[in-house]
């Protein structure tokens, strides 16, 4: 599964899984899906973001955007 990181803005609120995410906050899953759109982040750029985290090889995580 992937992991994902949850913004409001500039702050860091939680990470982990969408439905993970969406249990902590309340936030339906749906509507996380749609704050880790681009088109999303580029509308509201200091608004709600989620963010893919992915493991590299190494061991040391990456973000994709």
């Amino acid at each position: 599964m992937s992991e994902y990181a949850f913004y409001q803005g500039d702050t860091f609120i939680t990470l982990g899984t969408l439905a993970e995410i969406s249990k902590e906050t309340g936030i339906a899953e749906r509507m996380l899906r749609y704050y880790s759109f681009a088109s999303s982040q580029k509308r509201n750029p200091n608004g709600r973001a989620v963010i893919k985290i992915e493991e590299e090889d190494n061991g040391l995580r990456k973000t994709i955007n």
